[in-house]
């Protein structure tokens, strides 16, 4: 994807694009100097705080690979995502992703990360974070039949994905997550009610294409998380909230 393109489509289906883009002169819209994209996302998982997972799989379509072509498969086929890991470069188109781990909470099953794109492929960050085993909490599409491990990625159908989707606006569906329990050496579930996907467009950085200038805009993504998910326990929203506020501060 031009990195044009890229920035016209800026962060689609996260939070904080309206912002981000309300600052921009359009005559910048277009600039290709040094272009880096952060954005803030929480995880279904617990890395260790700290920790940086990469992920160089090549993304392409679902369908792309004949073995995907099931009767689950085929209305959203020109829809569909997947990371094509190991060194088979028949499929999809190479992609980078970097995630850090800025907070981690297991009695949570939560984590929340800062992520960089070096690429712009569709639903980059959805589908890497889901084939590293931490999936973006709130996400429809994408999952992992094996959690906080590399290359389980799971892909809805479309009849679950539909159904998923067609929830009026302000419908928060139920997403199960594995956490540690309050006993020791003992693991239990939470359910977490979600709006959307907590993706977040958080910053975006390049150089004045007259001036050369280092430019960054940013937009917080603490009120938009804060209101787009919700526990079964006051309790757990709020830490939640306080793990989300303090992973976003800026730091000096």
């Amino acid at each position: 994807m031009e990195k044009s393109k890229a920035i016209e489509q800026l962060f689609l289906a996260a939070s904080g694009s309206a912002d981000i883009i309300s600052k921009l002169d359009p005559s910048l819209v277009k600039s290709k100097c040094g272009l880096e994209k952060t954005y803030v996302a929480v995880l279904v998982g617990c890395p260790d705080e700290g920790q940086v997972l990469i992920n160089t799989g090549r993304i392409g379509l679902l369908s792309e690979n004949e073995v995907h072509h099931t009767p689950d498969h085929q209305k959203l086929k020109k829809l569909k995502m997947f990371c094509y890991s190991g060194s088979d470069d028949k499929y999809g188109k190479p992609a980078c992703t970097h995630v850090r781990i800025v907070a981690s909470n297991p009695l949570l099953g939560l984590s929340v990360a800062s992520i960089t794109l070096f690429t712009g492929r569709s639903h980059q960050i959805r589908v890497h974070c889901a084939d590293l085993g931490f999936p973006v909490l709130g996400d429809k599409l994408y999952s992992t039949t094996n959690p906080g491990a590399r290359g389980f990625m799971h892909v809805a159908s479309d009849d679950i994905y539909i159904e998923r989707s067609k929830k009026d606006i302000g419908f928060f569906h139920p997403f199960q997550v594995p956490c540690r329990s309050q006993e020791l050496n003992s693991t239990s579930t939470k359910c977490w009610l979600c709006q959307r996907h907590l993706l977040h467009s958080s910053t975006l950085a390049f150089d004045h294409p007259h001036s050369g200038e280092r430019m960054t805009f940013s937009a917080t993504p603490i009120k938009w998380f804060t209101r787009d998910v919700k526990s079964e326990s006051p309790s757990d929203d709020a830490a939640l909230r306080a793990m989300i506020k303090n992973a976003c501060q800026p730091t000096a």
